[in-house]
């Protein structure tokens, strides 16, 4: 019976070499082992179970020589067993290199008619076939793993390292007996084999062999008995999925990988060596023998490695399988997809001149693979969606008949997704008054939205080119945005672009995207397969409505002014109301007007600019013919104004006016100073009354008149239409006679709490210059 562990001198006497090599090959490669104290201190004594295996053997064969079955015979007795013949090999018998006798392998017969291969005389007995139990296996026997054995390919590569290692003896014997040197025929014959002079077969199957590798492979033949089966190559262990690694590493590396931390499989093996020791456990595998077996593990068990690392939703994205869908059966226009996504990009932020990453919310027609409308806004909202969904209808000529959404609140709001009767809640849902049915993508599964790809294709393609781009991540950023790169912003140190800019730019890029070739309509380009199924076209002016970006402003002489621009028609002529107008952010040369009543003002284009000296350019452009058009409105207008006036108030009106009895309406107006004279005279006639009688009355009285007023009389105010109308009264007043209620009303106004923006619209010139106040 084997112990369990042995000293370096006792493996070194058994094995025939020196206590120095034990100890050496032990540290290559991490024997386990325990320290010992006896003569001379401490010394290592290595574990039985984690010594290679012809070391193990030569351990048995020491210890108890006459219970083991050599390893020859047990193989090939559990190969007869189960029906697989045997493979003989029958080496010639000379002497070896060295003078050793090379005996002959010879069948023998087994107790049940079984042949078997031998590797001693004809005294060997024969052996019954060992079963595999743990309990009836005869003590010191040492079993190979089944997995090479069991394989075609490892049992031809270990006959043919056999036969080359017998042809190789053989040669080297022959050299001998004609006294030429060992080593000169070893050289020949290596020379022989490497050019395919000698033995081309089996230069085929084991290809080339180093001098070195022949004498190995001739010792181990020779130790194992002339057995074939000891030259079966240990790497064929790992096609079987057996590793070596003992179950307590395991453990532990598996333990440390899988974790929602995510440790990587170099660190994971350290710390399992770390802790192994620690626990003074064993560890006799190597760090990438340790490595191998996790990447094995990953590859065999990728579910439970992706779940206990990523989490269920990394499970579902890369392990379970997926739905495949034909979009080949889709037609222009059938299914719109839509999803907002942050842009990689700065622009100028219209409302405080300041840079800022926007938002593009994009419809994509799946049938096609286009972006048929997109809305660019600094957040994503209903407007954006509204505006966005508005482009995609005029661009596509027809209304969708699905719309895939995105699972955010932007497309979720009431207003898109609310089928209750107008006449109950005042609103009913946009999609649905469009007849458009909407479908919600599942919550945090990007693969369900087809328009994520073209997003990443948009990224690469368009974001990238621009002179703002400003990355996806923080080690996406371009080098002039990085800290100390003064020489990389002056050089490359982009401009910001506007919004309208943008868009421009978007449309220029949809031509290069358009005109790659469509993923599943091979042939076609995307703009080929968008062009032959467009509708037939849609009203304009009946998707106003969808313009749901809204702003409030008073109608001027130019119109209606949003972001620093006039926008101005002839409807808006003369009036100098409140109007609602409604903007396309993907448009903005054009506004629709509303007054604040609902009634229609139509549509107002944005107004020109003019070159100063336009009228001394050389030579005349279209300018100088806008100019000229302008004029002539101008003059126009003035005359229908004349006109209109002249019907509203003619000539017979006028002389009406003159023919009334201006002379008898003065003789029936009333006396008024006599009337006043006589009511002071009553008034003075109840003062001389009693005093007891009407003392009370008195008071009431003369209060007012013998009580000294320092402020006057405070002056009266009309009903005003307009906040600022009333500031600009109460700024003529003298200070003295405002009250405390009408000067914190100047206060709120000025804070902007009443009408946000309008005072320093109106008043903002007059506040710089410090004038409100004098």
């Amino acid at each position: 019976m084997a112990k369990e562990y042995y000293s370096a001198d006792e493996i070194a006497a058994t094995v025939k070499i020196s206590r120095r090599a034990i100890n050496a090959r032990a540290k290559k490669e991490s024997w386990a082992f325990r320290e010992e104290t006896g003569l001379g201190g401490k010394k290592r004594h290595y574990a039985f179970s984690g010594l290679p295996e012809m070391i193990k053997l030569a351990l048995v064969k020491e210890e108890e020589p006459s219970n083991v079955v050599p390893i020859n015979r047990y193989i090939n007795i559990e190969r007869a067993s189960k029906g697989v013949p045997a493979r003989l090999s029958s080496p010639p018998s000379t002497k070896g290199a060295g003078g050793a006798v090379l005996p002959m392998r010879r069948p023998a017969k087994s107790a049940d008619g079984s042949t078997s291969l031998t590797t001693g005389g004809p005294a060997d007995p024969p052996a019954p076939p060992p079963t595999l139990s743990t309990s009836s296996r005869p003590a010191g026997r040492i079993i190979l793993p089944p997995s090479p054995q069991n394989q075609p390919w490892a049992e031809k590569i270990a006959l043919a390292r056999a036969d080359l290692v017998r042809d190789f003896c053989t040669y080297r014997e022959t050299a001998r007996r004609r006294g030429e040197k060992l080593t000169d025929a070893s050289r020949d014959f290596l020379a022989g084999y490497a050019s395919g002079l000698i033995l081309p077969g089996l230069r085929e199957t084991l290809g080339d062999v180093s001098l070195a590798t022949l004498y190995n492979w001739e010792k181990l033949y020779r130790e194992s008995g002339y057995d074939y089966m000891t030259m079966i190559p240990h790497w064929g262990r790992h096609r079987a999925g057996i590793s070596v690694i003992t179950e307590e590493e395991q453990q532990v590396l598996l333990t440390i990988c899988l974790h929602p931390n995510r440790i990587n499989m170099g660190t994971a093996v350290r710390l399992a060596k770390h802790l192994l020791e620690n626990r003074g456990l064993p560890s006799p595998s190597s760090p990438d023998t340790m490595r191998r077996y996790l990447e094995k593990y990953k590859s065999t068990n990728f579910d439970r490695w992706t779940l206990a690392r990523g989490g269920e939703k990394a499970l579902i994205d890369r392990v379970v399988p997926y739905i495949e869908r034909d979009d080949s059966l889709l037609n222009v226009g059938d299914v719109l997809v839509g999803d907002g996504h942050r842009c990689n990009f700065m622009v100028v932020n219209p409302f405080t001149g300041k840079p800022c990453r926007p938002s593009l919310l994009g419809f994509f027609d799946w049938a096609s693979r286009m972006m048929v409308g997109w809305s660019i806004m600094l957040e994503e909202n209903v407007q954006a969606v509204a505006a966005a969904l508005r482009s995609a209808i005029i661009h596509l000529s027809m209304i969708p008949k699905f719309l895939l959404l995105d699972n955010g609140k932007a497309f979720k709001a009431k207003v898109f997704t609310d089928k209750v009767d107008l006449f109950e809640c005042g609103i009913s849902g946009l999609f649905a008054r469009l007849g458009i049915e909407t479908v919600f993508a599942w919550p945090y599964i990007a693969r369900s939205k087809p328009i994520e790809r073209f997003f990443e294709t948009l990224s690469n393609t368009f974001e990238r080119l621009l002179p703002s781009f400003c990355g996806s991540s923080i080690n996406d950023k371009p080098a002039p945005m990085r800290r100390n790169e003064a020489y990389m912003q002056a050089v490359f140190g982009g401009r910001i672009p506007q919004i309208p800019e943008i868009n421009e730019y978007l449309h220029s890029w949809q031509v290069f995207y358009g005109n790659m070739e469509h993923p599943t309509r091979k042939g076609k380009t995307r703009a080929e397969v968008f062009a032959a199924g467009r509708g037939p076209g849609v009203e304009d002016a009946g998707l106003t409505y969808l313009m749901m970006a809204m702003k409030v402003r008073t109608i001027g002489r130019n119109g209606v002014r949003f972001l620093g621009r006039h926008y101005w028609n002839e409807n808006l002529y003369g009036l100098r109301d409140r109007a609602v107008i409604r903007y396309d952010w993907s448009n903005l040369s054009y506004v629709y007007v509303s007054d604040t009543e609902g009634r229609d003002l139509g549509r107002a284009d944005r107004v020109a600019r003019m070159d100063p000296m336009v009228r001394l350019t050389e030579p005349m452009d279209d300018s100088y013919s806008a100019l000229r058009e302008q004029q002539k409105l101008q003059k126009r207008l003035v005359r229908e104004t004349k006109q209109i006036t002249k019907l509203a108030v003619g000539h017979g009106e006028r002389e009406k006016l003159d023919a009334l009895p201006w002379d008898e309406m003065l003789q029936i107006e009333p006396r008024l100073p006599e009337i006043v004279e006589q009511a002071e005279a009553e008034a003075l006639a109840e003062l001389a009354a009693p005093a007891e009688n009407h003392s009370e009355e008195i008071l009431e009285m003369v209060e007012p008149e013998t009580e000294p007023t320092e402020i006057g009389e405070r002056p009266k105010e009309q009903p005003w239409e307009y906040c600022f109308e009333r500031y600009q009264w109460l700024m003529d007043q003298a200070p003295e006679t405002l009250t405390d209620e009408q000067r914190a009303w100047m206060e709120e106004y000025k804070s902007g709490r009443l009408e946000p923006g309008e005072f320093e619209l109106i008043f903002g010139q007059k506040a710089k210059a410090g004038d409100l106040d004098e």
